[in-house]
């Protein structure tokens, strides 16, 4: 999770993914799948691989 400071704070102690960061971001900032992909230039099918 994103933080006043724009630093990544983790939820929980445990290992955590790339993939469950942006998950994570995403949803602190209320972006859809579509509004990441658009924003990074690549496809929504793209994004899911991550």
């Amino acid at each position: 999770m994103l933080n006043k400071e724009n630093t990544i704070v983790l939820s929980d102690a445990g290992e955590t993914s790339a993939a469950d960061v942006l998950k994570e971001t995403m949803e602190y900032f209320g972006l859809s799948n579509d509004e990441v992909a658009k924003r990074v230039e690549i496809t929504e099918e793209q994004l899911t691989l991550i």
